[in-house]
């Protein structure tokens, strides 16, 4: 394992701030939760600086954990989101999002015997 001295936790932000903003900013598109996955990176870094081990760049090592923040933001939110019913669709769906009896599509009465219909 390599000596942690080469890393510069001190220069992180002058030294990678912006670039890991960029970075972020072009997926998440939104300013403030850029700015916090930035932060949380470098917290991040600075509470495992001891776990780095030298084989990438400290940018390379920055990015990555940058990279593992952001699919982290945007599992939270995938786990977090929720259906949200409207009036409308409370006319035509129960409480489990399946069709209710009075307002499901009809039937089309298509005659599958017949190629045009069965085309379309």
């Amino acid at each position: 394992m390599k000596e942690n001295s080469a890393l510069l936790p001190e220069k992180w932000v002058d030294n990678y701030g912006d670039g890991l903003f960029r970075y972020v900013i072009v997926r998440v598109k939104d300013n403030g939760f850029a700015e916090d996955i930035v932060q949380e990176t470098f917290l991040s870094a600075w509470r495992s600086k001891e776990t780095y081990n030298g084989t990438s760049s400290e940018k390379n090592w920055l990015y990555a954990i940058c990279k593992n923040k952001v699919i982290d933001h945007f599992r939270k939110q995938a786990s977090s989101s929720s259906i949200i019913v409207g009036k409308e669709e409370e006319m035509y769906f129960d409480n489990v999002a399946h069709w209710k009896s009075s307002s499901s599509p009809l039937d089309w009465n298509i005659n599958y015997d017949k190629k045009v219909e069965v085309k379309e």
